[in-house]
């Protein structure tokens, strides 16, 4: 019954904040696809898979945000490669360190990280909450 309860509360969670994404790109012009929305779902995914069979909410919400920080983090790299010439060795420092620099993120690469990030949050709140 929990399990339920929770998994239902999860699957709101992530289409009320598919709404208020969609309704806020729209609304303040952001070119951005439904990427985010995909992520969450995805890292949502992870995060009840993860907490129902261990029984560790916030250890699943982390991994399943680690992941697309992860991805988002490999593509900053090439965009900062690419903006160096496009050769590893030719970069002023290492790709890792550099491509932190603002400049290499766009506002799609923060939404992928922080949508899923809110919506993981949500769920571990709500199924600290019940559990």
């Amino acid at each position: 019954m929990t399990a339920l309860l929770i998994l239902t509360a999860a699957l709101f969670a992530g289409l009320a904040l598919a709404l208020v994404f969609a309704t806020l790109a729209a609304r303040w012009r952001i070119a951005v696809g439904l990427t985010p929305v995909e992520h969450a779902l995805i890292a949502a995914a992870v995060q009840v898979g993860w907490g129902l069979t261990a029984g560790d909410w916030i250890a699943g919400g982390v991994m399943g945000v680690l992941l697309f920080v992860g991805r988002e983090h490999a593509q900053a790299e090439y965009r900062y490669i690419n903006a160096h010439g496009g050769s590893r060795h030719a970069t002023p420092r290492e790709p890792a360190i550099g491509c932190l620099h603002p400049r290499y993120w766009s506002t799609g690469s923060v939404l992928d990280i922080v949508v899923p990030a809110a919506v993981c949050l949500a769920i571990g709140v709500i199924a600290h909450a019940v559990v």
